[in-house]
């Protein structure tokens, strides 16, 4: 890991112009909404890296059904999100088929490469929301039902979560929960991490994530229909989609589904729930609430469900939302307690970081005044060193003339030397010949004076003086 992290380290030095740097370091800033709306494997996409999925072979045949009508692009991503899905097959024998329902538009070319089974349901006009959903479930062979709107997506692990949850004892419904994510047009959007050919992600957020509760299900709908996986047979008991409804038929058939059956939740995003503002995608339009006839829908769902909304179930259905409503005031009212009080230790904070800014600007100053004091000296040490090292080094050249004279002068005198031992020792020859000399003629005057001829040679030296 450290060889691989170094490595990379001197790669990214090829990123910056700088010379002369050896290594790089590379941080990615996250927000706590970088975790609450992806899955695992959508974090780590979104991070540049490749999730190690393990792919799940085992389990009940589900039927996705995609509506989608002349949206071949967005269609393709979403038909993209399936492909990459991990619940795949049992040995040989797919687990998913995908029903592409065509609500009267062109119809759709999926990727030729497209590695699950997909059957074609082909509508001869816009028929609407309700009956291509219906139409998709009528062509649905599968053990469960999922759906998957064209301009939405599911996380890989998706289906196999879902379908983890509905093989538990006794569930028929189960559903996770799917990040709202809003795109505007842009001409910036290319090169961006969230771009989708000229869309821009402007917000991420996760306004769903609620447990099953039945009696608020009847006043609003929380359950995005993406999120949802259904038992088969649940459809013919529950009845067909209410085909009145242009929208909000999704909801209108949940709430004749749990009049069935208990939905399970499990508080984990596998799923968008995209938005394209500015493109007129959205049946919703721009803003739900906007459009004119949402609360006149919205009120025929209430009204064709009104046995249901008895006094008890209303007041329970309020209360819980009150319940909530009075949860959120008290934690708002306490963020903003507690704001107030990070506010006033910032402030705190903010004083004595600049009390103590200004305590190190002060000793830096110190240091600085009492560094170049010391500079100032060392330079006035090092030109006196220099003066000396350059009187030392005339010195040095005088004392190596000398000494090279004084070796000249020696050699010299060793010459010399060496003459006066050869001239000594032949005088010492000399001077031993001289001895031997004197030692022979000594002995040849010791020999003449013990002759009698010498003996009268005295005596007439001495008679005569």
């Amino acid at each position: 890991y450290l060889a691989a992290k170094l490595s990379l380290a001197r790669y990214r030095t090829f990123s910056i112009p700088a010379s002369g740097v050896k290594a790089v370091e590379a941080y990615r800033q996250l927000t706590p909404a970088d975790f609450s709306t992806r899955s695992p494997s959508q974090l780590i996409a979104h991070l540049g890296g490749v999730a190690s999925l393990l792919q799940v072979e085992e389990g009940p045949k589900v039927s996705v059904v995609v509506r989608t009508k002349d949206r071949p692009d967005f269609l393709a991503r979403a038909l993209a999100s399936l492909a990459a899905s991990t619940y795949r097959k049992i040995e040989v024998v797919l687990v998913i088929e995908v029903v592409l329902v065509n609500d009267g538009g062109e119809p759709p070319q999926p990727p030729a490469d497209f590695p699950l089974p997909l059957m074609r349901v082909e509508l001869p006009e816009d028929l609407g929301r309700a009956r291509a959903a219906q139409a998709g479930v009528d062509a649905a062979t599968g053990d469960y039902v999922a759906f998957l709107d064209d301009d939405d997506v599911v996380a890989p692990e998706h289906l196999a979560t879902l379908v983890q949850l509905v093989q538990a004892p006794g569930v028929r419904v189960a559903y996770t929960d799917a990040v709202v994510v809003v795109y505007e047009l842009s001409d910036q959007a290319q090169g961006e991490s969230e771009s989708l050919g000229g869309w821009r992600c402007v917000e991420r957020r996760l306004p769903y994530s609620r447990d099953f509760d039945p009696d608020i299900l009847l006043l609003d709908n929380y359950i995005p229909f993406n999120t949802l996986l259904i038992e088969r047979p649940l459809f013919a008991e529950a009845g067909e989609f209410d085909t009145s409804f242009d929208f909000f038929e999704d909801w209108e058939f949940l709430i004749r589904l749990a009049r069935r059956t208990v939905f399970y939740h499990l508080r984990a995003v596998t799923c968008e729930y995209r938005h394209y503002r500015g493109g007129g995608h959205h049946i919703l339009g721009e803003s739900a609430r906007s459009r004119a006839d949402f609360l006149k829908v919205k009120g025929r769902v209430l009204d064709k469900h009104r046995e249901l909304l008895t006094p008890a179930r209303l007041a329970r259905a309020i209360d819980t939302l009150r319940h909530e409503v009075v949860e959120r005031g008290e934690e708002v009212g306490q963020l903003r307690l507690q704001l107030g009080t990070e506010r006033e230790g910032y402030r705190d904070e903010r004083r004595r970081h600049r009390r103590e800014h200004r305590e190190v600007l002060d000793a830096a100053r110190r240091q600085s005044e009492e560094a170049s004091r010391r500079i100032a000296e060392e330079a006035t040490q090092r030109h006196r060193l220099h003066g000396e090292v350059v009187s030392l080094r005339a010195d040095g050249e005088r004392m190596s003339e000398e000494l090279a004279s004084s070796g000249q002068e020696m050699r010299r005198l060793f010459d010399q030397e060496s003459q006066l031992r050869h001239d000594l020792a032949a005088q010492t020859e000399t001077v031993a010949a001289t001895y031997a000399e004197i030692e022979r003629l000594g002995g040849v005057v010791h020999k003449m004076e013990s002759t009698r001829a010498w003996r009268l040679h005295q005596w007439l030296r001495r008679w005569r003086g």
